[in-house]
């Protein structure tokens, strides 16, 4: 929707649990349904494009900017001690940011805002920093602090502490920022992203991280650290991408119940995208794309007859079923229907993309791999009705496993302790050894990985 680059299209509100399990850091996520009048709008604007797609080939569009549909939010906590925020898990963006105490702005008053004076590892590096996406922006200064995810805690992490959001749209999210995981190729002011700092610091053995969707009652998880085969039920089956971006790759058909409209008769660019719950695409070919589904009635009662889509990449094809591609609403306790497919044009030389998000996450757990030198993107079929009580086993694990880290910690810092104090009693020289050894220490602190 926003919250990347022409990237965004739609959001919703999900509650989070953080957990983690042998080398793999572990984000369940729960649903909570758009209802009310976020859903009476939300229906109104998909409708809205089911029946402009009537009139093909189609000028209008269309972009949704203030839907609140589904994002995959999580807690982390900046700083020492930790401040806790919610932000987006999001493959459309590469950097990390939550607003500062300093931003009053209405959109920042309305969340969770960084106090860099509460924290003692907090450092400024007094650079500016902007940020600008597809219905918004975002702008403050650069900063490093400790970032704690899934039990484990990242050193020196670089992130954005905005003093200024506009008001649109970031006043009508449940969030208070957003942790980007795209390529660092596109993370503004070429800041390390929180992945790429994970890997590098050995709080995950490999470049890797999942997103399994169980669907809307049941939530889902995003694993960091590489696949957890308890997720899926078939094998992984990879595809390169196509450039080191957004998880982009290449797209040789899309088809409606098995035949082409033509939309990639020049082949077409494919993104998977955690930030948006909707499929979209260029305006023209979302049009024919619709016209060819025909009608989804809003009492949902001809859904099982709805033709299937098939998105055509290299080795495989992607089929997402009408059950993954309509979009189910409660309005005044009724269940209503629409078709969860937009227009959203990209402008050159990022799109035109194709989009899928949430509607793919349904049915498709989805790997995301750079590790030894891969680049591609995993595809097997998400295990339904994932079991709680394994996530109660996964999420004592992670305690043990938690603590565990913080007393060899705590150790080790003890120990450091004992040595400087050892080195006020030894003979002079020891002042200029200390002396280089602070300055080290400071030098590796401020490094930015």
């Amino acid at each position: 929707m926003y919250f990347s680059p022409a990237l965004r299209s739609a959001t919703v509100v999900l509650c989070v649990l953080v957990i983690a399990q042998a080398n793999l850091v572990h984000i369940p996520l729960t649903a909570n349904p758009v209802e009310g009048a976020d859903a009476d709008e939300f229906l109104a604007l998909l409708n809205k494009a089911q029946q402009n797609a009537t009139d093909v080939p189609h000028t209008t569009r269309e972009h949704l900017s203030n839907y609140k549909n589904v994002e995959y939010i999580g807690e982390i906590d900046i700083g020492t001690p930790g401040q806790k925020f919610r932000v987006i898990f999001d493959t459309g963006s590469a950097n990390l940011w939550v607003p500062s105490e300093k931003c009053q702005t209405f959109s920042c008053r309305l969340h969770n805002r960084f106090r860099a004076e509460s924290s003692s590892s907090y450092k400024s590096l007094h650079e500016n920093i902007h940020i600008k996406y597809g219905t918004g922006s975002v702008s403050g200064r650069v900063a490093l602090d400790s970032v704690k995810i899934g039990g484990f805690t990242i050193k020196s992490q670089p992130f954005g502490l905005m003093t200024y959001e506009s008001d649109s749209p970031f006043s009508s999210i449940p969030t208070d920022g957003i942790l980007g995981l795209a390529f660092p190729e596109i993370s503004q002011d070429g800041l390390s992203p929180v992945f790429d700092n994970m890997y590098k610091q050995g709080l995950i053995k490999k470049k890797q991280f999942a997103v399994h969707l169980s669907g809307e009652k049941q939530g889902g998880t995003i694993v960091f650290g590489g696949d957890d085969a308890r997720l899926r039920d078939s094998d992984i089956h990879y595809v390169p991408l196509s450039q080191r971006t957004y998880w982009e790759v290449h797209g040789k058909d899309i088809q409606v119940g098995g035949k082409s409209f033509d939309a990639c008769s020049e082949g077409c660019r494919v993104v998977a995208d955690t930030g948006t719950s909707l499929l979209t695409g260029p305006t023209v070919e979302v049009y024919k794309l619709l016209h060819m589904i025909g009608r989804v009635e809003p009492d949902c009662s001809n859904v099982n007859s709805l033709p299937s889509l098939q998105f055509v990449l290299s080795g495989i094809t992607l089929e997402l079923d009408p059950d993954q591609y309509v979009i189910r609403t409660l309005v005044n306790g009724k269940t209503r229907c629409a078709p969860g497919i937009m227009p959203l044009d990209v402008p050159r030389p990022r799109g035109p993309l194709w989009i899928l998000g949430d509607i793919l996450f349904r049915k498709y757990y989805t790997v995301f791999d750079r590790d030894n030198g891969n680049l591609r993107l995993g595809f097997a079929l998400a295990k339904k009705n994932v079991d709680l009580a394994l996530v109660r086993e996964i999420n004592e694990e992670t305690e043990k496993e938690a603590a565990a880290e913080e007393a060899k910690e705590a150790s080790k810092h003890s120990l450091d302790d004992v040595e400087d104090t050892s080195s006020d009693v030894v003979d002079d020289d020891s002042d200029d050894v200390s002396e280089e050894m602070d300055e080290d220490t400071l030098s590796d602190d401020l490094f930015i990985a």
